[in-house]
């Protein structure tokens, strides 16, 4: 590579709207917690449990449009 040569920038992560236009941090948007068996059971007794994954669902038009399994954004919906 030579010094006028520019290395690529990473792309960028498209962010994942329903059709209203909503994306997952606005307050129309719902997530949905999947959690494994015993997590299901702690939580029946009062217990904080972290999800598994997480599905993105709009209130408005009722559509599943963004999902994850990110740590780091789980522990924030515990």
């Amino acid at each position: 590579m030579t010094s006028k040569e520019q290395p690529p920038l990473p792309a960028q992560k498209q962010i994942s709207k329903c059709p209203c236009g909503h994306d997952r941090s606005h307050f129309m948007v719902e997530p949905e917690k999947t959690y494994t068996t015993w997590g299901w059971f702690w939580n029946l007794f009062g217990v904080s449990a972290t999800p598994i994954y997480i599905h993105y669902r709009c209130r408005k038009c009722h559509t599943k449009f963004d999902e994850t399994s990110d740590p780091d954004i789980l522990k924030r919906h515990m």
